[in-house]
């Protein structure tokens, strides 16, 4: 018996498939000219396979990871956006692979979570991005969703530092989806982080040591990641150039084995300049940041800094 042909598919329904992965809701079937009725029969003769009421995954093998984000998507309707985890892991934010599939959709919508999604709702409903990845948040809008689930200061830090060191991120970018947003958990924090991340500081430690060394005892303000020659070697975290005092601060990270050697070549240099050069540590500036400040304000003072050294409390030791 002759094999019966069947009829081609509308173009821009493969085009629709070749964007969206094999993935498709019946809307769109529909709307490129494919009827209800061939959708059906290819289903019934288990060529494709139905995922929930709306969504057909046009093949009938197990779906790859760009395929599930598709099918999660489709399945959450209008407006629907990945987000959070899963935004924050396309972007490259993190390096695993979140357990679901973090979806957003306006708050005015009412829907039950697919299986195997965490369902977010906003009120303010961002600009989604694309690509080669179904609608998500931004890079901007997903730090900030991240931001709202973290549980102390130094893990938005953390988080807002190393952001903003990506070039697809800048301070602009982050600023105007913070402004655009009714609700921030760490609202404050962040508007400070952006204030002071133009002048230099890049980690969790270099920001602790601005506010609880430098700022809360009255110390002036050193210039950031200073360059001092032509190697990489020779730029500082901190550098009081009227007083010749370097501060050096050291989180481990880039400061062990070969870092090390360049840690001590840098201080070898800065000597042979006449700098004064001061190392503080986490247990330092987390542990004993008044300490610290009394250390290094005694130092400034030594090489002609006329200011006072203020206490940040009542129980602050730097007197």
């Amino acid at each position: 018996m002759p094999r019966i042909a069947r009829p081609p598919l509308p173009a821009d329904f493969r085009r629709v498939l070749a964007h969206q992965h094999g993935v498709f809701s019946r809307t769109q079937a529909t709307g490129c000219g494919l009827s209800p009725g061939a959708v059906r029969a290819q289903i019934e003769a288990r060529r494709w396979q139905r995922l929930g009421p709306r969504v057909v995954v046009a093949h009938n093998a197990r779906l790859d990871h760009a395929q599930v984000l598709w099918v999660a998507v489709l399945r959450c309707g209008d407006g629907a956006m990945l987000s959070h985890q899963t935004a924050a892991y396309l972007h490259g934010l993190v390096s695993a692979t979140p357990d679901v599939v973090h979806v957003t959709i306006p708050a005015r919508r009412r829907i039950e979570p697919p299986p195997g999604v965490a369902l977010h709702r906003t009120r303010s409903q961002p600009a989604a991005v694309g690509g080669d990845f179904p609608p998500h948040t931004s890079v901007a809008e997903t730090v900030l969703d991240i931001a709202d689930q973290c549980s102390s200061a130094s893990q938005v830090v953390a988080l807002a530092t190393r952001a903003l060191q990506r070039r697809d991120l800048t301070r602009a970018s982050l600023s105007a989806a913070l402004e655009a947003r009714s609700r921030a958990r760490w609202r404050a924090l962040l508007e400070d982080l952006l204030s002071v991340s133009q002048a230099g500081i890049e980690s969790v430690l270099e920001w602790r040591f601005d506010r609880w060394v430098v700022q809360a005892h009255g110390l002036p303000t050193p210039r950031r990641q200073d360059v001092a020659g032509g190697g990489d070697y020779d730029r500082r975290d901190g550098f009081f150039d009227e007083y010749g005092v370097v501060v050096e601060l050291d989180g481990r990270l880039g400061h062990v084995g070969e870092g090390a050697f360049r840690d001590m070549r840098r201080d070898n240099a800065a000597v042979r300049r006449g700098e004064v050069v001061l190392r503080y540590g986490w247990a330092d500036i987390a542990g004993r940041p008044c300490a610290a400040a009394l250390e290094l304000g005694s130092v400034l003072k030594r090489r002609g800094w006329k200011g006072s050294l203020r206490r940040c409390s009542a129980r602050c030791r730097a007197r």
